[in-house]
């Protein structure tokens, strides 16, 4: 098991998974229990406020829900904007927008994306496509906890740095590469 700040805040289970972004891997965190208690994250969520005061950020944007719940706390941090990003299906692929009424406020803004934990940093590259869509400036995503290397992988596809207050070993897998599959394992329900 893992120590430290953010594992005696978040119950793990161990299993065969598959994640929003269709990638399968080992590793579930229960994230609705995150933020039961708002003032013990506090420390945990000053810090990603601060890594994201080193550019300059004036707004910051987080995908419903856990991710909104950390960029609100950051944004009261900074003194900066805040906004969510709602998820919606297109068909049958999931996609994050911010609301249309936001996007004039954004605009001039150096805008953070953040969320909980970043896996595949699924949520957060589509929130940064939403609002690079609308001509808005990311100038940075982030996390509490970044799993694996897939959140590095999406921040540098989006030419953006990527900031984690805490970083875990993590597997992921396409499913047509997962070898839990190749195995034979059944998904954890």
């Amino acid at each position: 098991m893992i120590s430290s700040a953010l594992a005696r805040f978040l119950p793990a289970r161990h299993g065969h998974f598959r994640f929003e972004s269709g990638h399968h891997g080992q590793l579930w965190l229960d994230l609705d229990v995150l933020f039961i208690s708002p003032a013990r994250l506090r420390p945990v969520v000053d810090d990603l406020t601060r890594r994201l005061a080193r550019h300059a950020v004036t707004a910051v944007c987080g995908p419903l829900t856990g991710g909104a719940f950390v960029a609100q706390q950051a944004a009261l941090g900074l003194d900066g904007l805040f906004t969510a990003a709602e998820r919606h299906l297109d068909g049958d692929q999931v996609a994050y927008r911010v609301p249309d009424a936001v996007h004039a406020h954004l605009a001039g803004q150096r805008v953070a994306v953040v969320d909980d934990v970043l896996n595949a940093g699924s949520a957060v590259d589509k929130t940064v496509a939403d609002l690079r869509r609308c001509e808005v400036e990311v100038v940075v995503v982030g996390g509490l906890l970044a799993l694996g290397s897939g959140a590095q992988a999406m921040a540098a596809r989006r030419g953006v740095p990527l900031e984690a207050v805490e970083t875990w070993p993590h597997e992921l897998w396409p499913p047509e590469q997962c070898p839990l599959c190749a195995r034979g394992e059944p998904l954890t329900g």
